[in-house]
């Protein structure tokens, strides 16, 4: 009896009706169907979770960029866009994340609205990495051919794509004005340009991001510069 829980799982039911089979069952009658999973249906399983939180993922990225994106067009006026800082509050998304969701649905929305087979195939980060503005159309165009073929486009999958269709590795990118301090307690980056100085600051006491982290976060600041008014206000 206890067993049913997997069985749905293995039998490809629906993820709602696997979870709220869980939820009516003690912790003790679901650690007893676990015991009772062969070692040949463990890899099936994974599988299938796999592809559940990848499919949710995407839709969730999706959905929040197309919403988002509504919702900036709405706020542009001048006078407004305070509003668009209110909704990310209220929803408990950073602006960083908000404008990746954005960048995922303007690349991908249509095609993935009219072909949602390629859900599973594509994870949230993986969708928001090729969504980036350095991005090469052809490694968007790579990845959907292979997600259709049945092959998954993981993070590492989507970065090897990007370099391979001629972005320019981080690591290799010029920057004789950029300094980072090693270890001391501030951990900042800096860049001198033409017309500003640009200095983060780790979000995290950790310490610095990884480099991709931060080209993601300042690909999202330029993505929101360009969206205002061709009067910059940065006074």
């Amino acid at each position: 009896m206890s067993n049913q829980l997997f069985a749905l799982i293995l039998s490809g039911r629906n993820y709602h009706e696997v979870l709220n089979r869980a939820a009516q069952m003690s912790l003790a009658d679901q650690e007893l169907a676990a015991k009772e999973v062969r070692d040949d249906e463990i890899a099936e399983i994974a599988t299938y979770i796999v592809t559940a939180c990848q499919t949710i993922g995407v839709q969730q990225t999706l959905i929040f960029g197309g919403l988002l994106h509504l919702f900036a067009l709405v706020v542009q006026p001048e006078g407004r866009r305070e509003l668009f800082d209110n909704m990310l509050e209220d929803l408990g998304v950073s602006r960083t994340q908000a404008f990746r969701c954005r960048a995922a649905w303007n690349c991908f929305g249509a095609e993935f609205l009219q072909d949602t087979s390629l859900h599973r195939f594509f994870s949230a980060e993986s969708l928001k990495i090729l969504s980036e503005e350095r991005t090469p159309e052809e490694a968007r165009d790579a990845a959907v051919e292979l997600a259709q073929k049945g092959e998954r486009i993981t993070m590492k999958r989507a970065r090897a794509l990007q370099k391979k269709y001629g972005i320019e590795p981080v690591s290799n990118v010029p920057s004789p004005a950029r300094t980072i301090s090693s270890r001391s307690a501030s951990r900042r980056w800096q860049f001198a340009g033409a017309a500003v100085r640009i200095q983060l600051t780790p979000t995290s006491a950790t310490g610095l991001p990884d480099v991709p982290a931060m080209v993601s976060d300042l690909e999202a600041a330029i993505m929101e510069l360009k969206s205002v008014s061709a009067t910059p206000r940065l006074a």
